[in-house]
C-alpha cells in the first residue's frame, strides 16, 4: 500500500500548513483593507 502512515501524516501537516497560510493571507488581506478604509478617512479629512 503506497500510503503508509507516514505519508498519510505527511498529507496531514502539508494540509495544516496550507489550512495556516490560508488564514494568514486572510488576515492579511482584513488587515489591509481597514488599512485602506483608514486611508481614505484620512484623505476626506484632509484634502
Amino acid at each position: 500500500n503506497a500510503l503508509t502512515i507516514p505519508n498519510i501524516v505527511h498529507i496531514l501537516r502539508l494540509d495544516q500548513t496550507s489550512e495556516l497560510i490560508k488564514q494568514t493571507m486572510i488576515q492579511i488581506i482584513k488587515e489591509l483593507k481597514i488599512k485602506q478604509n483608514e486611508m481614505i478617512q484620512y484623505l476626506k479629512k484632509n484634502p
